[in-house]
């Protein structure tokens, strides 16, 4: 569990966050319950006509192919489907469709309508929640509209469509501070980075 009661004890130098926040206090990505390639078929599932999702699971369910790994692929799907910004990224690409829903997911955490489920997927995808609570929604929307989160993602998705091999879930708060250190608007300013310890 990440530990940030520093912030909690210190309201008067919340907006100096950058000076306190280690890498080492982000909860460890460790092994994810889906890999990266789980999660693109769970996004694609999300996406499709419920009716056509619930055929294609009863198809899996008959030839007896369901298994955990399928069985998590439709859960993190059914989740995913229900969300509000689903409906308006019907019809895009399956890479910029993955960009447009980790955007929302960090969204919804911005404005507080992630409930257990969301916070679940959250961890899932490596993004530690208490590290968005924490970074002020202007900077998070910067990295969200940045080529950096946005065309690196679409490229990972590409890639790891095209290979076979299986593809471990991405650490997006590694890469969300990796980010902040070296090419947000603090990166920039005299205050401390955040510095990685491991």
């Amino acid at each position: 569990m990440s530990s940030f009661s520093s912030f909690e004890k210190d309201k008067e130098r919340f907006d100096v966050w950058r000076e306190f926040l280690l890498a080492e206090e982000l909860k460890p990505c460790g092994d994810s319950a889906l890999t990266f390639d789980q999660f693109i078929t769970a996004i694609e599932l999300a996406s499709m006509d419920a009716q056509k999702r619930v055929q294609k699971r009863e198809e899996l369910e008959k030839t007896g192919k369901m298994n955990e790994a399928l069985m998590n692929i439709f859960t993190v799907a059914s989740i995913v489907a229900t969300l509000p910004f689903m409906g308006a990224i019907a019809g895009l690409t399956v890479a910029s469709t993955v960009v447009a829903a980790v955007a929302g997911f960090f969204r919804m955490k911005q404005k507080d309508k992630a409930n257990e489920k969301i916070n679940k997927l959250l961890e899932m995808l490596c993004i530690d929640p208490e590290l968005l609570v924490l970074i002020d929604n202007k900077l998070e929307n910067e990295y969200l509209k940045s080529p950096d989160f946005q065309k690196e993602l679409e490229d990972f998705v590409i890639q790891a469509r095209s290979d076979e091999g299986i593809d471990s879930m991405r650490d997006f708060s590694q890469h969300l501070m990796d980010w902040l250190n070296t090419r947000s608007e603090y990166a920039k300013s005299d205050r401390t980075s955040v510095v990685p310890t491991k």
